[in-house]
């Protein structure tokens, strides 16, 4: 159970966290004295920036030393800091007014921070000045890399000494880890994250982005949150060369770090060999053959267009960004309903583990497969036949029944929470299909809409969304752990 020592843990790391968010904020003050668009949000970011920083300092300083932190440390600092960075995050977007309400501000705010990329205001994001765009894209980019640190590294140095892997760091194990050392691994990552910032910042400029949209769309990308600078998404281009520098980019933030790692180091084979790239290229080409040949036949849209609207979209969907070259609200009439549904399916799969994607994940659907051959071969063999179940990730693997449970079991919830997202949508006056992809969207950090997600949306609507992006975001396991930990059984 927590007691009043753990809570100073968690507020002292919580404090810590917050003055480094209120720190980026100099970003955007500094676009405000650029841009003339930009001159009257200086006030707004200048104070919320000061206050997190004096807020975290407070509780940082204050506290001190106060003990090691645990596992039940790490998962409450992992559920609180997303819910609360978005609260501090939000009211420049309310203050200065391209908000309505803090509730839509706060949408806003907790989208970008889970890299959902939902959006109530996006339909005005043209209007918005530089520096308004700018915080927009760097929630994502921040929250992007926050998932990875926090529920890598910080779990990393709650479990050291065990042996045991938890499920919400089930993806990074002891055997993976990029470098031994806590700090060592998370200085690679921000290195990592922000070399792959340059460089998809050039591919965008060279691709004919002006500076600001490259380095905007280079950090929405990299975070797969999808939030745009305009409110028809990358349709605003109408350029081929953008569209598939954008597919680059997603495919960058999608794909497994200690995989980038590996890769970089030489290990070229690593890309055919690993299990969740593997997994990742036949799904997308499955998906995107079957749905270019429906939107031929459905539609009067070209093979060729067919194929690239397929392609894109099923990336898109896949690695969980939510690009569109149609704008969003238009995808219902865009496309036939077979094909959206082969969307929503890629998102609830999601991308690579250890990266900025959502959804259930790469290495989780390949192992479900794997189990059903695992399976069948073991009924049809002998009792004393005994035959490895392993795969390959980084290092090959085995895998257990108690590991296998466990995915089962996240899948489960998964979708039982899909489940009941999808009926408090259906209780509130839209019909199945919108609901289900609204909820899908929103549950794995998808960020697709089909126009439900407005500031003309019931309160109950953004309030079962924003719950859809924090749970979905940290894997709801942590969650209920976190709960759990108020009751006395917890130790």
């Amino acid at each position: 159970m927590l007691g009043l020592k753990d809570f100073k843990i968690i507020v002292r790391d919580l404090g810590l966290l917050l003055m480094l968010v209120g720190l980026t904020m100099s970003v955007p003050i500094v676009l405000s004295l650029i841009y003339p668009d930009s001159y009257g949000t200086f006030d707004d970011f200048a104070i919320i920036g000061a206050l997190m920083v004096a807020i975290g300092a407070a509780c940082y300083f204050s506290i001190g030393d106060s003990g090691e932190m645990s596992l039940k440390h790490a998962i409450a600092l992992m559920v609180l800091f997303w819910p609360l960075a978005g609260l501090f995050s939000a009211i420049p977007l309310y203050t200065y007014g391209v908000a309505p309400t803090f509730l839509d501000a706060y949408f806003e705010g907790l989208s970008g921070w889970t890299t959902t990329g939902l959006t109530t205001i996006g339909v005005n994001a043209d209007s918005f000045p530089h520096s308004i765009n700018m915080w927009r894209g760097m929630l994502q980019y921040m929250g992007g890399l926050g998932v990875i640190l926090i529920s890598i590294v910080v779990l990393a140095q709650a479990r050291t000494g065990s042996e045991s892997i938890s499920l919400v760091a089930s993806e990074f194990a002891p055997g993976e880890r990029i470098r031994p050392g806590i700090w060592s691994t998370a200085k690679i990552l921000v290195t990592l994250f922000l070399s792959f910032l340059f460089i998809c910042s050039l591919i965008l400029l060279i691709a004919g982005m002006d500076l600001f949209d490259s380095i905007f769309y280079a950090m929405t990308g990299l975070g797969t949150g999808g939030f745009s600078a305009y409110s028809d998404s990358i349709a605003h281009f109408d350029s081929g060369i953008i569209e598939i520098a954008t597919v680059i980019v997603m495919i960058i933030g999608s794909t497994n770090f200690a995989i980038h790692l590996t890769i970089l180091s030489g290990n070229y084979r690593e890309i055919l060999r690993n299990i969740e790239t593997r997994t990742f290229i036949v799904f997308v080409t499955l998906f995107t053959t079957i749905g270019a040949i429906w939107l031929w036949s459905a539609t009067s849209t070209s093979s060729g267009a067919a194929l690239f609207d397929s392609f894109y979209h099923i990336v898109s969907g896949m690695t969980t960004t939510g690009w569109t070259i149609v704008p969003n609200g238009d995808m219902p009439a865009a496309f036939p309903a077979f094909f959206i549904f082969l969307i929503t399916l890629c998102m609830i799969m999601g991308g690579n583990s250890v990266s900025t994607a959502g959804g259930i994940r790469q290495v989780r659907i390949a192992l479900m497969i794997k189990s059903i051959w695992w399976h069948i071969r073991r009924t049809l063999s002998p009792r004393t036949v005994v035959f490895p179940r392993s795969y390959h990730h980084i290092v090959k693997k085995t895998v257990t029944d108690s590991r296998m449970m466990d995915i089962y079991m996240f899948v489960s919830i998964y979708l039982l929470t899909l489940l009941i997202s999808t009926l408090v949508l259906m209780a509130h006056g839209y019909n199945l299909d919108n609901s289900y992809f609204e909820s899908a969207s929103a549950l794995t950090s998808g960020g697709m809409s089909f126009g439900i997600t407005s500031t003309a949306a019931e309160d109950g609507v953004k309030i079962m969304l924003m719950i859809d992006m924090w749970v979905g975001r940290i894997e709801i396991i942590p969650v209920l752990m976190f709960f759990a930990s108020f009751s006395r059984r917890f130790k």
